[in-house]
């Protein structure tokens, strides 16, 4: 099984819509997605409810027949600190002197999300991921999920949603820190992160990351790449 999470474009934050470099990257995604059509590919859709990633669907599947179902769970994620701010761009040094942060699982126990709702909303993400993977036949055992006999293995689900819940699905599937990803992993606009299931073992997968943050489609369109989420510019090279 496949797991493609689509950032949306380039945001208008103020109007929760797509700028018009947003609208560029969606058409070149819709592009790849068509290139996928053509070579037989077939793929379950599922959006956020925000007006950024809704529109970035659109454009994107336009004429490919494929309707995206929407998930509350994919909204941005929420968590806040106690003091009003995103919790997922923390000031380095405050994130990399706090060894919990850093604690596998037990993340959410860090003194600066103590009082918060950071534990909710990642607690709200795991089982919106885990209840839509159950329907594919994969039911989570721990750290790893059990797939049952009438899985659907070979299906591909693409997610149009946003950086930081992407990164916190990911780290629900890797069993990871969140804060980690949240600090140190950068997913440009209109980019795709992938995970596909692998099943050696009879019965059960785990999840491996393929790529993240894939922007090939920008490239062969000739459209630059944002930086939007990231406080350096993004190497164009």
């Amino acid at each position: 099984m496949k797991l493609i999470f689509v950032r949306h474009g380039d945001p208008d934050y103020t109007h929760d819509s797509l700028t018009a470099a947003g609208r560029a990257e969606a058409a070149a995604l819709n592009q790849r997605l068509r290139s996928w059509q053509a070579a037989g590919m077939a793929w379950d859709s599922f959006v956020s409810p925000l007006g950024r990633a809704q529109l970035t669907a659109r454009l994107a599947l336009e004429g490919t027949g494929n309707t995206p179902v929407t998930l509350p769970w994919l909204e941005e994620f929420r968590g806040r600190l106690a003091n009003g701010d995103i919790c997922w761009d923390l000031p380095p040094k405050r994130y990399a002197e706090d060894k919990a942060l850093f604690c596998g699982e037990d993340w959410m126990q860090a003194p600066i999300y103590q009082g918060t709702n950071v534990g909710a909303i990642h607690a709200e993400t795991r089982a919106g991921l885990d209840e839509l993977l159950a329907g594919y036949g994969y039911q989570r055992e721990g750290r790893l999920y059990r797939v049952a006999a009438t899985a659907a293995t070979e299906r591909i689900v693409v997610l149009f949603c946003h950086m930081a819940i992407t990164l916190d699905s990911v780290a629900c599937l890797l069993s990871l820190p969140a804060p980690v990803l949240w600090q140190q992993v950068l997913l440009p606009p209109a980019s795709l992160t992938i995970l596909g299931t692998e099943e050696h073992q009879p019965g059960y997968a785990q999840w491996r990351v393929q790529c993240m943050g894939d922007v090939r489609h920008l490239s062969a369109a000739g459209v630059p790449v944002s930086s939007s989420g990231s406080f350096t510019p993004i190497f164009a090279g």
